[in-house]
């Protein structure tokens, strides 16, 4: 039967059963009539679906091998090859991939598996089911369910060294933890990184960290993670350079703003832990992080103090809500968020202010903007996108007349900051609160800004709030009336009636209601549909 597929590790013991009883299929030759394999270990899936193929079905029989893959299987077509007879053969082969078949209602398929043709066999192949749908529960009382999660660290480096020895390859155990945190812990991910170090070190027989470092691909969260080490450190410029080595991967400025956000949020939950005296195994239970990279993060969160990541995580939910109201420019709005929190320490307060103040002043400036085209095309105020609209949106592509009202804006923001920084912290703030704007945009060195402040900051609130209201009736009406899902906080109860779906997209979680299909609703995050 070829060689035997890697046999990995599972905490639970029905688990560990059901792989074995597959196996045994596989060396008998005796086969149920519906196989299920799913789980978020793609590698493992695959080789599992290849391995039961091959032994379901000679190699160059396409006359009773089917296969379907995508969202548009029909279940009809399905049942009507099943009781299909094969051709010259003692079954028929029907695999099933990527279907999403298991994530919704199929009554007339789960209703056949209750007695399906004893001359066809069904292998499906997915990432998530619905446990609670009919389909699984016919397929797991009918035929072999079997789930491939991610790996633990351990079996991670047991499977490393198999694939090591085969090759006649040796690594040192301080190097196979580097290999770990660089390339992360997919399988898939960690065979094409091996295959790359094989090539390269073609001819020795020990692989180096330096060998690693030159030819194995950073994943995206390691470059967040040094992006956030940077920041802790006060580099600037090499945040700054990390976040556009992201953008030329062409990672989405929104989605490197919901990673940064994530990391601080982990170091959040390290810290707290940390302060409760839990040791980098429970840490790393509690987190869901790998035991390796735990050490990392608690030095990491050192370098904060709470009140800097509290403040850090509000930022960014701050940034978030000005770029998806259309405040700010995505690409932009993360760059500032960066500035704010890498300058020097002494520096810190006059970095906040500069990003506060360029938050607000880009909001008035494009508001104007938008009022004054409003005012010359009568047009423009029923949100047309007509050429002559100063400011017109989809998604975050903003128009040419929005643009320039942005580059002007960010120019004065930085002679701003020129002015606010020019003698440290201290004597910024000292200026600031000694002159004023006022009412009528000029300066006053004897009133206070504060009273300014405040009322520019109610007006914008009920702008705010009216522009928001717009929003969502645009964004109900561009979702076809889909609502958007509610923002989930890994530390906040799931309230009664409601559950949790991640997004396929972004990887947001989003809290919606039991009672509706999540293709009812929109990822508060990215918008995309909810699957």
């Amino acid at each position: 039967m070829g060689e035997r597929p890697f046999v990995p590790d599972f905490e639970k013991e029905q688990e560990v059963v059901r792989l074995q009883q597959l196996l045994e299929d596989i060396k008998n030759g005796s086969f149920a009539r519906v196989y299920l394999l799913y789980g978020e270990e793609t590698y493992l899936r695959l080789q599992y679906r290849d391995k039961l193929k091959k032994a379901l079905i000679p190699d160059g029989d396409t006359m009773n091998y089917h296969y379907f893959e995508g969202k548009g299987v029909e279940t009809a077509q399905l049942i009507d090859l099943a009781e299909t007879l094969p051709f010259f053969a003692e079954r028929r082969v029907i695999v099933v991939e990527n279907s999403g078949l298991f994530k919704k209602s199929t009554e007339d398929l789960a209703e056949y598996f209750k007695a399906p043709a004893p001359s066809v066999c069904f292998v499906f192949v997915e990432t998530e089911v619905d446990k609670r749908g009919r389909l699984y529960k016919a397929v797991r009382d009918t035929g072999r369910v079997v789930e491939f999660a991610r790996q633990n660290e351990a079996t991670l480096q047991k499977w490393i060294l198999i694939q090591l020895k085969k090759e006649g390859k040796r690594i040192t155990q301080n190097d196979l933890q580097f290999f770990q945190q660089r390339v992360g812990s997919d399988m898939e991910n960690i065979s094409r990184e091996l295959e790359k170090l094989f090539c390269y070190t073609m001819g020795r027989d020990v692989i180096t960290a330096a060998d690693i470092e030159a030819v194995c691909t950073r994943q995206i969260g390691n470059q967040i993670f040094d992006m956030v080490e940077a920041i802790a450190m006060r580099r600037q410029k090499q945040a700054l350079d990390l976040y556009y080595d992201l953008l030329t991967l062409k990672e989405p400025p929104m989605r490197i703003l919901f990673l940064i956000a994530r990391q601080f949020n982990l170091l959040m939950q390290v810290r707290q832990l940390k302060r409760k005296g839990l040791d980098e195994k429970q840490i790393a239970e509690k987190t869901g992080l790998r035991s390796f990279v735990v050490r990392k993060y608690v030095s990491q969160s050192a370098r904060f103090t709470w009140e800097e990541l509290k403040e850090a995580l509000t930022a960014c939910v701050e940034t978030e809500e000005a770029v998806k109201t259309g405040q700010m420019n995505d690409r932009m709005s993360v760059e500032l968020l960066i500035i704010a929190y890498s300058g020097e320490r002494e520096k810190s307060m006059s970095s906040l202010i500069f990003f506060i103040f360029m938050i607000w002043f880009i909001m008035r400036i494009v508001k104007n903007k938008q009022k004054a085209a409003g005012q010359n095309d009568p047009k423009h105020t029923q949100g047309s996108n007509t050429p002559g609209s100063a400011a017109t949106r989809t998604g975050s592509t903003y128009s040419t007349a929005a643009g320039s009202a942005k580059k002007s804006a960010y120019e004065s923001a930085m002679a701003f900051q020129k002015t606010a920084t020019g003698s440290g912290a201290g004597s910024s703030s000292s200026r600031l609160g000694n002159s004023t704007v006022g009412s009528d945009g000029s300066s006053s060195s004897s009133a206070s800004t504060t009273a300014y402040l405040e009322r520019k900051a109610k007006e914008d609130a009920r702008d705010h709030a009216q522009e928001k209201r717009e929003e969502q009736a645009r964004l109900h009406q561009e979702t076809g009336g889909r609502m958007v899902g509610v923002r989930y906080y890994e530390w906040d109860s799931i309230p009664k009636g409601n559950r949790v779906v991640k997004c396929n997209y972004c990887g947001a979680e989003n809290l919606i209601s039991e009672r509706y299909k999540p293709n009812r609703y929109t990822c508060y995050f990215c918008r995309e549909i909810l699957e």
